[in-house]
């Protein structure tokens, strides 16, 4: 099976160790059962699982938490990415910030918050690539708007450049914005999202949104010393910085894996530490 699906297959990044583990789990959890012969079958759970319709979509739904305060409900949310401790949002017309997630009973607890995004819901769309957010600082560097623009838009863009040029986003990627520093390091989510998970693994209050990392709590002085006492010891394992994500389900099927695993497979999806670390070492 091994030499079949991953050492000629499409998973060559999954070792014979690696995929030995996944069958124990399998077997642990009575997915599969192995004959005396050594026949791999389903086993008894393994049988429900595949006759059930929802095994054939190739989607899973997202799943419904609880938001508590206190202890009292809030209400709910489909969560279809991963919420860190930390996170603020935006819910019932008010600010909150996540202070636990419990995966296993499927309840985010929250604190009142000076600020916060809405929720996002499922549907957003792919991540965004690295040439994507390039080619907006090369059109905001340029200032020329696009000719099939209409007023409408044509009027944001001229709002948006004169900011940028007014922040000197042209010659900078760190600003000082009260007690908190804003990152632009104009690249794709993955290399944003890793930026803000190594700030967070060396202790600062970092999270990524959009093409911004916003680091809260300290001054461009206390960031950059940080930062250089973060590149004098050995970065995290993609797989250690997951490690710090509460709640690492995102596949149909990974609520079946271990922590261990769910862990190595989000962190190959979600960062990209050569590149990250190669910004970080660059920063302006």
């Amino acid at each position: 099976l091994w030499s079949l699906l991953c050492s000629t297959g499409p998973f060559s990044l999954v070792d014979s160790n690696l995929y030995a583990e996944f069958l124990r789990v399998l077997g642990e959890t009575d997915l599969i059962t192995q004959m005396a012969d050594g026949q791999l079958v389903l086993g008894s759970k393994g049988e429900r699982v595949v006759e059930h319709y929802t095994f054939y979509a190739a989607f899973s739904t997202p799943e419904e938490y609880r938001l508590e305060v206190g202890g009292r409900p809030l209400g709910s949310l489909p969560i279809s990415k991963p919420v860190p401790i930390g996170m603020n949002l935006a819910f019932s017309g008010r600010r909150w910030r996540v202070i636990d997630v419990d995966a296993e009973r499927k309840v985010i607890t929250l604190v009142h918050a000076a600020g916060g995004r809405p929720p996002k819901f499922s549907g957003e769309g792919m991540m965004v690539h690295d040439i994507v957010r390039q080619e907006m600082l090369h059109t905001y560097i340029e200032a020329e708007p696009p000719i099939y623009l209409d007023e409408t838009a044509r009027s944001h863009f001229e709002e948006a450049t004169h900011y940028f040029r007014e922040l000197g986003l042209d010659r900078t990627q760190t600003l000082q914005v009260g007690g908190r520093v804003l990152l632009f390091p104009w690249l794709g989510d993955r290399k944003t999202g890793t930026i803000a998970a190594l700030l967070k693994w060396q202790g600062f209050d970092a999270t990524a949104s959009g093409l911004a990392v916003d680091v809260a709590n300290t001054s461009l002085e206390k960031f950059k010393k940080g930062i250089a006492k973060m590149q004098q010891h050995e970065a995290p394992s993609a797989t250690e910085l997951a490690e710090m994500i509460p709640n690492t389900m995102e596949e149909k099927h990974d609520h079946f894996l271990p922590r261990s695993i769910r862990d190595l497979g989000y962190g190959a999806r979600h960062f990209d530490l050569p590149g990250a670390l190669e910004w970080l070492a660059g920063m302006e």
